[in-house]
Formats: structure tokens, sequence, C-alpha cells
């Protein structure tokens, strides 16, 4: 019989000693609970929990298991050391049982609730890991530089691995120079421009200049403040009711604070990475006397 590898047999038992302690569900999954199941309590979510033919079972299992960011830091440790192949994921199946027991505490229910997961939500546990998504070396090692607090660095590079699709050698070039530059940033501060950089660059497909990336983006921001300080001129002159009269259909109004907040951060951004500012165009805005005209939901392109 073959020797099972080390790091196969540290992964098996670190989501082991994971389900051994428990979960606990936040507040996402306790409204989809709540909602869902009309406030159960203990007896009635232990019985939906360890029903295998309940049809919501396996999907509530998944959002309880997915959230646990406590847990999944506990395993980007081992990532430190260790890279895994998906044969390796295949040996670390093998190695648990084939439905593991774990338990979950509740909002106000006092007593977790113990369960059994099936052997597609831990499949799925796994898979939402990123567990073979290499991270450049050059980041790492800028990364314990900048963050020496190995819980910050790990937070970081958990933050990096759990983005929604792999990142370019491009973006990972852009990354660096981030993190290179960043060095007296606030590490609260720090970690709130990676999330905002991380959730644009996994919006781009083009994979081009990021700084042009970071322009349109605030290109679009002014687009929308505009066009909501426009609404609400009309809507000075004219009441909601005469202007839906006229024919006129009127867009949703922009969430201007957190508009601005968004441009000052590419602002911060950019002077930390190039020195300059991306400009927002004003001879890009609609004509000013429109007020037909509907938000869109993402930058274009």
């Amino acid at each position: 019989m073959p020797t099972v590898s080390d790091h196969c047999l540290a992964l098996a038992g670190k989501i082991t000693g994971i389900f051994a302690a428990g979960f606990q569900a936040d507040a996402a999954t306790v409204h989809f609970i709540d909602s869902t199941f009309n406030c159960p309590d203990q007896p009635a979510l232990t019985a939906i929990l360890n029903d295998p033919g309940h049809d919501d079972r396996e999907g509530l299992i998944d959002l309880i298991l997915a959230p646990d960011t406590a847990a999944v830091r506990e395993i980007e440790a081992l990532l430190e050391r260790w890279s895994y192949s998906v044969a390796d994921l295949r040996t670390v199946l093998s190695l648990l049982p084939a439905e593991m027991a774990t338990r979950v505490r509740v909002g106000e229910i006092k007593a977790s609730i113990g369960f059994t997961v099936p052997g597609a939500c831990l499949r799925q546990f796994l898979s939402q890991l990123h567990l073979t998504r290499p991270i450049d070396p050059e980041i790492r090692l800028a990364l314990a530089t900048r963050l020496p607090s190995a819980p910050d660095r790990l937070e970081a590079l958990l933050r990096i691995r759990q983005t929604r699709t792999e990142l370019t050698a491009n973006h990972n070039r852009f990354l660096l120079n981030f993190i290179h530059q960043s060095g007296e940033t606030d590490t609260r501060q720090w970690f709130f421009y990676l999330d905002f950089i991380l959730d644009l660059l996994d919006r781009d497909r083009t994979d081009g200049d990021v700084f042009g990336l970071f322009a349109a983006d605030k290109q679009y921001c002014l687009i929308q403040v505009e066009q909501s300080r426009r609404l609400a001129e009309q809507l000075q002159k004219n009441n909601m009711e005469t202007l839906l009269l006229c024919g006129q259909r009127i867009g949703l109004a922009a969430d201007v604070p957190g508009l601005l907040h968004r441009m000052n951060l590419i602002d911060d951004i950019c002077r930390l990475v190039w020195g300059r500012m991306p400009v927002a165009l004003a001879a890009e805005m609609v004509d000013a006397d429109a007020v037909s005209f509907l938000f869109e939901k993402q930058p274009p392109g």
C-alpha cells in the first residue's frame, strides 16, 4: 500500500479538527434559516439537518460550512508550508469519513445542533477553499514584510486565495506593487484597500492596463453621481407624478456617499501605486437636460 504523504495527512487532520470543533452560523445564514423555515426551534432544525430526504438540507449545510472564515484561516496556515494538487485533494477525501459529524450554533438557539455532513457537501467545502490555486511566491514574500503579524498575513493570503477568479500575471504585478508601496498605511485601512482591489480586479475581463481599469471605474462613479444630482434638480422643479404623466422614466437614485467613498479609494490607491490620480472627464457626461435614464449595475465594458 502506498504511503500517504505528510501534507495530505496534515490537511485531513486539520479538517477533522475543524468539524469536531463545530461551526457558528453567520447572520446571513441565520436570516436564511428563519425566513425559509419559519424560525425553527432546536428540534425542528435538527430534524432538517439530519433528514437525507429534505430538499433544502444540502443547500443549508453548504451555507453553514462556507462562511466560517476562522476555519478557512486555519487551513491557510498549512498552505504556507505545502501546496496541494487535485490528486492530493482526492487523497484527503479518501482519508475522511464518508459523512463527517459536526455541530453548529445558530442565532439565539442555546444548544449547538449536531448533524452529519454528506459527502457532496464535504467536497463542496473543499472546492470553495481553492486549495489548488497558487499564490505568487513574490507576493508571499512581500506580505511577510508588510504584515509581520501572522494572523494578518494569513488573512491577506486568504482573501487573495478566495477571489472568484484566479488573478492573472498582470494583476499579480499590480498587487505586488501595491504591497510594496503601501508600507505606511494603517493595517485596517490597508485591508479596505485590498478588498477593493481584489473586487475590481475580479471584474476585469481584459487583463489590460490596470490604471485604466481604475480610471474607468472612477469615470463610471462620477457619471452616476452627476446623473443623480440632475435627477434631484428635476424633482425639485417637478414632482414624481408630473414627470411620470409626461412619459418620463425616472432612474433609481444612486448611493452618492458610497460612490464618493469609492472614488476616494480609487484616488488613494492610485496615489500609492502610481503617484497620481486618474482624471474623470466631465465631457463624457450625459445631456444636462436628460431626465430619462436608468443606472447601469456594472461599469461599461
